[in-house]
This record gives structure tokens, sequence and C-alpha cells, in this order.
């Protein structure tokens, strides 16, 4: 089922009785289930076995809710278990964070499968800059931009932080968003290691700003600099002595981090500072 579909069902008040959610936009899932929850007048109620929804509808004939089963393999390898789950003609939505699109399960309930996939960066800053204006607040566009890339074009990520922004309730929030990428903002974005090892040895300065977002460990960051810095001196033919520096520097660092007598903060920073 397309999220389009679902959203036609919901405004019709035509909600399929049982549903599973692929959720890799984890907010975006939670969006629809609380649209869901409110067209239904149920409230939602989250489950770890889909033997305790069964068990809840059979036993509990009082109590209705939206059931929510989270993340239980066992409902993948039994297919008994969605036959029972719709039999009872209550609303069941069955939840992953991971799915696997070659499964037979995939391919056997499509009909019933709403994939959350990951936004594309035009759709999540539309999605911001639709959710700025339904809370009254003016952000220009440039700041929109650079919020969502910040969030590493995340759309779950976006909406926790934008709680930051909305919580203030400033009709203006320029200068909110301003200090929040300057001070008080999580940069989110990642720097590929390869890539930052060749502006490392291309002495890019960009280097200072990207060293945050760097998840690779730093012993791990000194082998493979060492690396390509002995690749580059090979392609010179031995004649560039720099790349000798950089791979004695690596070597010395090295020992330091594995003997515990220098932060690793500083050496990357000391490392960073003798290359560029």
């Amino acid at each position: 089922m397309e999220i389009k579909d679902l959203k036609n069902n919901i405004l019709k008040n035509e909600v399929p009785s049982l549903m599973v959610f692929y959720a890799e936009e984890p907010i975006l899932a939670k969006q629809f289930i609380k649209q869901i929850s409110t067209t239904l007048n149920k409230y939602y109620r989250y489950f770890d076995k889909a033997e305790e929804v069964l068990y809840e509808l059979s036993t509990n004939l009082k109590d209705d809710y939206l059931f929510i089963i989270l993340n239980d393999e066992s409902v993948l390898k039994n297919p008994v278990y969605l036959q029972e789950l719709s039999k009872p003609n209550r609303n069941v939505i069955v939840y992953f964070d991971e799915l696997d699109t070659k499964s037979d399960f995939y391919k056997n309930n499509k009909d019933l499968i709403v994939s959350f996939r990951h936004l594309s960066r035009p759709t999540i800053i539309a999605y911001v800059q639709t959710l700025l204006e339904k809370n009254k607040l003016i952000v220009t566009q440039d700041r929109v931009e650079k919020f969502v890339d910040f969030c590493d074009c995340n759309y779950s990520l976006c909406c926790n932080e934008l709680d930051k922004v909305l919580t203030l309730g400033q009709s203006s929030s320029n200068l909110v968003v301003d200090y929040m990428l300057k001070e008080g903002f999580s940069d989110y974005r990642q720097t590929n290691i390869f890539s930052f090892i060749q502006d490392v040895l291309n002495k890019n300065p960009e280097v200072f700003d990207k060293k945050c977002r760097m998840s690779e460990p730093l012993i791990g960051f000194l082998f493979n600099l060492y690396k390509q810095a002995k690749a580059r001196l090979e392609a010179t033919g031995g004649q560039d002595l720099r790349y000798v520096d950089i791979m004695q520097l690596c070597s010395s660092l090295d020992s330091c981090v594995k003997d515990g007598t220098l932060n690793a903060d500083y050496l990357l920073n000391y490392l960073l500072l003798k290359v560029i």
C-alpha cells in the first residue's frame, strides 16, 4: 500500500483493519499512527509480542484500541499470525524498523505493507516549511535548507530538533534558528572517512570544520591516512617527502593513542595542524 493510498483511506474513514508498517522514518510513521488513532477514535497501545495482542483480542471484548506490535520477528517467520490478527476485525498495526524487501514475507504481503522510506531532501524541506507555517513561524528558505542539511536530510531528526524552535514560539524565528545553527544545535552530518583523508592530504582547511563529524575511531583514521599517504608517495616515485613525514607522524601518534599518553581529540587537532 502506498502512503498516498493510506492518506485517502484515513480521509474517508476507511482505515484497513490490519497493516504492516515498515518505518525507516519513525517520526513519519508515528504521525500516521496518531492520525489513524484520531480517525478511529481509539487510543493506541504498544505490544512486544503478537501473542499478547491475540490474547487481548480473544479475552478483552469490552475495550478496543489501535493495537501496535513492535518488531516481533515471529510474525515474519509464522504466516499464521497475520491470518489470526486479521480475523477479529479489530485495528492492528504490525510495526518494523527494518524489513527485508526481498523476503517472502514482503513479497506475499505487499498489499498490507506501508513503507515509510527515507524522504528526499526537497520533500523534507517542504515538510519542514509546512510545519513552520502551521505553527505561524517565519523562517527563511536558506535557513530551512541549512537546517535540513545539518540534520543529514533525516526527517525524524528534523522533527526532533524543530521542537526546540516550536517551543519558543517566536513568530519570526530566524534569530532562533541562527543561534541554534551556531551554538545550540547538533550537526548530524557524517564525514566520509576516505573523502576526509583526501582533504587532509590535499591540505584543505575545511577539515577543521568536518573533523567533529568524523565517526571513524582515531586508530582507524591513522591507519587509513598512513596507507593513503604511502600510496601517494609511491605514485610520486618516492620523491615527495611530505608523505614520508605524514606516515611517520601517523606511526608516532598511533603509539600515543594505544598507550593512552595523549587525549584523542588533542591528537587529531595536533595532526591536522601539522599536516595542513
